[in-house]
């Protein structure tokens, strides 16, 4: 006898739901299509293990989807309660994955207007924005702030990532001490012994901080990759955000910060 449970008994094992197929009939037959898709993804079986429900739901999602005329579709989305508009957009991309079965400018219309009317978007949010830091003299500096005071949109997603990126090769970003000013000393003392300025570079056209500053930029990185936990940023308790200014002018430094995530309920 095999130990194996196939994936129907494994669904039956965690009570995996799923739309009863005349249950939908009746509100199609109704012509209520609009209270069809909503029992539908009610029901959505988003637990199942079996692909076969999976993809019955999904054809009796998107069938009723075809069925509402254009002008009645941000009605029906705005009829469907916020908590399953995720799974609307989980269709809708199904749909688009079958162009032969599914009309794809009807999908497009429905995609559009599903994100219009749930703000940032189910799902997956994108965001991006270009920020500008204020001069800072040479040496590292903490920013977290500086960066979080110009992008409030963050307080939005409940569970993300922030990825910011700065558009030089003479200034680097990096996570580090938050608390003690010596350690941003430190760190410049420790750079400038590693990459010395001095005659020996081929590349001197803006001075002896020039050809160091882009070694310094390269050791330490141009992009930041941190998470989004509760609409802030999931810093260690001593962990802040550095710009490290390599050159020994003060210029304003380009960020471009990109957030994608799942926003709040």
């Amino acid at each position: 006898m095999s130990n194996q449970i196939d994936d129907k008994d494994d669904d039956l094992s965690i009570n995996v739901v799923e739309p009863d197929e005349n249950e939908w009939k009746k509100f199609i037959d109704e012509m209520k299509y609009a209270r069809a898709l909503e029992y539908v993804l009610q029901n959505a079986p988003v637990r199942a293990k079996d692909p076969e429900k999976k993809k019955k739901a999904a054809q009796m999602a998107l069938s009723t989807m075809m069925k509402i005329k254009t002008s009645e579709i941000p009605q029906a989305v705005n009829s469907i309660p916020v908590a399953l508009r995720d799974t609307l957009m989980k269709y809708i991309y199904k749909g688009f994955e079958n162009p032969k079965d599914y009309s794809s400018s009807a999908l497009l219309t429905w995609h559009e207007k599903v994100l219009a009317i749930t703000g940032l978007g189910s799902i997956m949010a994108w965001f991006q924005r270009a920020i500008t830091l204020s001069p800072k003299k040479r040496g590292f500096h903490i920013v977290t702030n500086e960066i979080l005071q110009q992008i409030p949109e963050i307080n939005q997603i409940e569970i993300g990532l922030m990825n910011v990126f700065i558009q030089h090769t003479s200034a680097s970003l990096s996570i580090n001490e938050n608390a003690a000013p010596d350690v941003r000393v430190d760190m410049e003392t420790i750079f400038n012994k590693l990459v010395p300025e001095d005659n020996s570079y081929e590349h001197l056209d803006e001075g002896k901080d020039d050809m160091p500053a882009h070694a310094k930029c390269s050791l330490l990185g141009a992009s930041l990759n941190i998470p989004i936990s509760s609409g802030r940023l999931a810093l260690g308790t001593w962990q802040g955000i550095y710009l490290c200014e390599h050159r020994n002018r003060a210029r304003h430094r380009n960020i471009v910060v990109t957030i994608n995530g799942q926003p709040k309920k």
